[in-house]
């Protein structure tokens, strides 16, 4: 039989009255309950043991699964099991923890291409973001200009609802040889109907300053600087601009890019700075950032026709320790 809360409730302190040792029930460990016209037991789950109060255990054994009968339970738990009884009903309780579930493994996206191990052990959520890692030339280089601060960098992003499909694309150059190091392009997360053109520009942003803090860990780069461009304003002044203590960040839709955008501008340990440049300049005085933002544009753009391997996904990967606080 299984019980209602409240008859457990009234059975659960009649039954620890007429109890003059230990208790009948401890919700830290497992439970079986025998019904009392049948032999049939019932395995129930324990509670956490921070909450573990006999005045809300009830909430802890709602719900139950057909489990093993104790005399089957010698050979699934080596330990000294306990009988309860009284005219309510009877359990085995075990001193053994009930088992953690196993974490499923992470998938490796990154099978298709060679990963240098300046990326060694990156998370599945900027696996995705980043589609294809940087060769390890490429990181050693960007990490020289970043000593010589000379490095200046790009993002830009291109979303299509009617072909449910969105990207971004980076460009990383040198700002004294006014030459392009690599570029780098990648899918963006989310409903492709409620995705824009400004939580494009932010995956391109996370992109980058991901990218530069796994450089400065591994090439032990501590001091230094670097430009980063872009033709969204809303996503620089909210990228770099500290969050508000509140509930309400948390309503607008893109808060997630943010607060791993403040996470890693705590992180890099040299000096990231933000301008603005204005996209698809047609006018007289072109100068080299606007090169770069066409660039990164372009580089969006093909990868946004042509994604592959991965794809624009509806449903986000959260970040690495992101929480709703």
């Amino acid at each position: 039989m299984i019980i209602s809360p409240d008859d457990f409730r009234s059975t659960y302190r009649v039954a620890q009255e007429s109890t003059s040792s230990s208790p009948l029930i401890d919700p830290t460990k497992q439970v079986w309950e025998k019904a009392l016209d049948t032999d049939t037991w019932t395995l129930y789950s324990p509670a956490s043991v921070a909450r573990c109060h006999y005045t809300r255990s009830s909430t802890r054994y709602r719900n139950g699964q057909q489990g093993y009968s104790p005399s089957a339970l010698s050979t699934l738990l080596p330990v000294t099991l306990t009988l309860h009884s009284n005219d309510f009903f009877s359990v085995v309780s075990s001193e053994t923890s009930f088992p953690a579930a196993k974490e499923s493994a992470s998938p490796n996206l990154w099978k298709h291409a060679e990963v240098p191990a300046v990326f060694n052990n990156t998370p599945l959520f900027y696996q995705h973001l980043l589609n294809t890692p940087l060769s390890e030339a490429v990181c050693q280089e960007i990490a020289m200009e970043i000593q010589e601060e000379q490095l200046v960098t790009c993002s830009d992003g291109a979303c299509n609802i009617n072909t449910s499909k969105a990207s971004h694309g980076s460009v990383y150059a040198s700002n004294l040889l006014q030459q392009t190091i690599a570029t780098a392009s990648g899918p963006v997360d989310g409903n492709p109907s409620l995705v824009t053109s400004y939580r494009a520009e932010l995956s391109g942003i996370v992109a980058v300053l991901y990218t530069i803090n796994r450089i400065c860990e591994y090439y032990h780069v501590t001091s230094g600087t670097m430009t980063l461009y872009c033709d969204n304003k809303g996503a620089l002044k909210h990228a770099f601009t500290p969050i508000r203590p509140g509930i309400t960040p948390y309503f607008k839709t893109d808060h997630d890019l943010l607060e791993v955008t403040q996470s890693l501008l705590q992180l890099i340990p040299i000096t990231i700075a933000m301008q603005w440049v204005k996209g698809h300049y047609t006018g007289l005085d072109r100068q080299y950032q606007h090169t770069l933002n066409e660039t990164a544009d372009q580089v969006a753009g093909e990868y946004q026709r042509f994604q592959y391997p991965h794809c624009t996904i509806c449903k986000p990967i959260p970040p690495p320790d992101y929480r709703v606080q």
